[in-house]
C-alpha cells in the first residue's frame, strides 16, 4: 500500500506512526487500565525491531557492519541457549511461559533495532521535529495535571519523607517516572533550546515520585548534563566510577534496609541470595526461562520457589495457596490487608538472569551489554547530547535493576527506542547504513 504513495506522503504517514508510537508508549500504563490489550504496546514495538532484524538478515540489505553486531548476536544466542537448555533438562514450566519469558528477556535489544528502523525510514530532522513536538506536548499535559494534583489531591499517592508522592493516573509512581524519563530522554537526544523548560518540568515530576531510585536518577541526569553539555567537559571512565559511587551513597539507606537490615527476609534480598545458590546448584546453565524471579515464574508459581522454601516467606508466598496464606497470617500475626505477595516475586532484575540462565547465560548477557555499552561510549565523538542521553539511560536502568525488572520492564522499551535512534544516527554518519 505504501509503495503506491509518493515519497513525501509516505514519510508523512511514517512520521505520524512514529508520533502515535511515542504517545502510546508514554501513556501505556494508564491506557491498559482502560483496555487490557494496551499492555502489549511495548511488546509490539519490540516486535517491529525483531521483524526488521529478520528482514535484514534474510535479504542482506542494510549494509550491516558485522564487526559491530557479531559479538552481541553470539552473546545473546548463548544467553538464550543457556536458559532453553535448563528448560529442556528440568521442565519446571510449560513452554508457553518459556517462550513468553524468553521474548521478555530479549525485547530490550529488539526495541533498539526498532530505533534503527525508524531512522532508516525517516530523516533525523523529521524524527527530531516529531519527537520534540510529542515530548513537549505530553510533558506540558502531565505537568499541568501534576500541579493540579499537588493543589487538590486528585489522585492517590504514598506519603514518603513527609511528602505525598506523585502517581497521577498511573498504576504506580514507578510507571509515571518511566513515562517521564522517556520524555526527558527524547528531548535530551533531540535537544533544542526551547526544550529546557520542559526538561525541568520532567525532572521535577521524576523527583516527586519519591522513589529512591528516581531521586538518584534525577541527580545523575543533572550531573551528566551539566558536565557534558553545559561545561562541555570530556568524560573519563573514572568520572563514571565517581558518579556511580555518589549514586550508591544517595541510595545507601534503601540498599542497607533491603539487603542488610532485612537480610534473608526481604523479597529482594532472598531473591538475590537464592539466585546465587541456584547458579551453584544448577551450574552452569540455571533453571530455564520462566522459572525464577520473572513475571511468568510469578504468574505460574514456579516449582523452583517451592524447592527453595519461598512458600514460607510472606512476601514470596504463592498467593493462590489459601491454606498457606492462613498459616502465615497466624504465624506472623499479619493483618490481612498487609499480607503482601505476588508482586514481590518479580521485584528485581539480576536474580532473573542469575537464576534462569546460570553462570554461562549471565556471562553471555553481560558480554552483550558490554558490547552495547562500548558502542554507546563511542558516541562522545559524535554528539554531546547523544552521549549524555545514552549514558543517562544506562545509569537509570542499572539503578532501577536493583528494585525492579529494569531491562525486562515495559518502561525500558521506550528508552531502548531512543538508544537505537541515537546509535543509528551515529552509524549513518560513519557511512554505515544499519
Amino acid at each position: 500500500m505504501l509503495c503506491l504513495l509518493d515519497s513525501r506522503r509516505k514519510q508523512d504517514l511514517i512520521a505520524l506512526f512514529f508520533a502515535i508510537t511515542v504517545v502510546l508508549l508514554v501513556f501505556q500504563d494508564a491506557l491498559r487500565r482502560i483496555w487490557h490489550p494496551f499492555s502489549y504496546i511495548d511488546e509490539t514495538v519490540a516486535l517491529l525491531g525483531l521483524l526488521y532484524s529478520g528482514l535484514v538478515l534474510l535479504t542482506g540489505k542494510g549494509n550491516i557492519s558485522w564487526k559491530q553486531v557479531l559479538l552481541p548476536i553470539i552473546s545473546l544466542g548463548v544467553f538464550a541457549a543457556s536458559g532453553l537448555l535448563g528448560n529442556v533438562l528440568y521442565r519446571y514450566q510449560p513452554w508457553k511461559s518459556v517462550v513468553i519469558d524468553l521474548y521478555t528477556n530479549l525485547k530490550f535489544f529488539f526495541a533498539i533495532n526498532t530505533g534503527f528502523l525508524f531512522l532508516r525510514l525517516l530523516p533525523w530532522e523529521t524524527l527530531k521535529q516529531q519527537a520534540n513536538l510529542c515530548a513537549r506536548s505530553a510533558t506540558a499535559y502531565l505537568f499541568a495535571v501534576f500541579l493540579l494534583d499537588r493543589a487538590l489531591h486528585i489522585f492517590e499517592g504514598q506519603v514518603r519523607h513527609g511528602i505525598r508522592s506523585a502517581e497521577l493516573f498511573f498504576t504506580h509512581p514507578t510507571y509515571l517516572a518511566g513515562a517521564v524519563v522517556f520524555l526527558l530522554c527524547l528531548m535530551a537526544a533531540f535537544f533544542e533550546n526551547k526544550n529546557r523548560i520542559y526538561i525541568l518540568m520532567d525532572l521535577i515530576m521524576i523527583a516527586f515520585t519519591l522513589r529512591s531510585k528516581t531521586i538518584v536518577s534525577t541527580i545523575v541526569f543533572v550531573a551528566l548534563w551539566t558536565f557534558l553539555v553545559i561545561w562541555k567537559k570530556e568524560m573519563k571512565r573514572w568520572h563514571l566510577v565517581m558518579l556511580g559511587i555518589a549514586g550508591a551513597a544517595v541510595a545507601w539507606p534503601q540498599i542497607h534496609y533491603y539487603f542488610i537490615e532485612l537480610h534473608n527476609w526481604s523479597a529482594r534480598s532472598v531473591l538475590l541470595i537464592t539466585a546465587l545458590k541456584i547458579m551453584k546448584d544448577y551450574f552452569p546453565i540455571g533453571t530455564g526461562f520462566g522459572t525464577y524471579a520473572s513475571s511468568e515464574a510469578a504468574k505460574h508459581y514456579s516449582p523452583v520457589y517451592e524447592k527453595y522454601g519461598f512458600q514460607n516467606n510472606w512476601e514470596l508466598r504463592n498467593v493462590a495457596d489459601r491454606a498457606n496464606t492462613k498459616r502465615l497470617i497466624e504465624k506472623f500475626d499479619i493483618p490481612r490487608h498487609r499480607l503482601w505477595g505476588g508482586p514481590y516475586l518479580n521485584d528485581s532484575f539480576w536474580p532473573i538472569i542469575f537464576g534462569q540462565t546460570g553462570v554461562l547465560g549471565t556471562a553471555a548477557y553481560v558480554t552483550a551489554m558490554g558490547s552495547l555499552t562500548y558502542r554507546c561510549w563511542k558516541l562522545k565523538e559524535a554528539s554531546f547530547y547523544s552521549f549524555a542521553t545514552v549514558l543517562y539511560i544506562w545509569f537509570h536502568l542499572l539503578i532501577c535493576s536493583i528494585a525492579e525488572s529494569a531491562f525486562n520492564n515495559p518502561t525500558a522499551v521506550p528508552l531502548a527506542l531512543v538508544m537505537g535512534m541515537v546509535l543509528a544516527a551515529a552509524a549513518k554518519s560513519e557511512k554505515t547504513d544499519v
